[in-house]
């Protein structure tokens, strides 16, 4: 069974297999369709041979993630704006 990876760096959609990839996953099929070779000839997947490792295409799934959201409460570039005090 061919094994492909997502080269892009966005989401892939595949409508007629019903996938949707992100940014270096992969997927199997047993028979891959029309737009699945189309997406193979224009670059946007790769197919991954057996006994290779998946990501050695493509440098943006071997950084890992970008959008690293900061933990709840802290924050990253200090307050905005002036900080009030009320007078009583």
């Amino acid at each position: 069974m061919p094994k492909f990876e997502n080269l892009c760096s966005g989401m892939l959609l595949i409508p007629d297999a019903d996938i949707k990839l992100g940014p270096g996953e992969t997927f199997v099929t047993d028979s891959p369709t029309k737009q699945t070779h189309l997406a193979v000839d224009k670059e946007l997947l790769k197919e991954v041979k057996p006994g290779e490792e998946a990501g050695n295409g493509n440098a943006d799934a071997q950084s890992g993630p970008t959008n690293v959201e900061p933990e709840r409460g802290k924050q990253t570039n200090g307050p905005r704006g002036k900080i009030r005090t009320s007078k009583t």
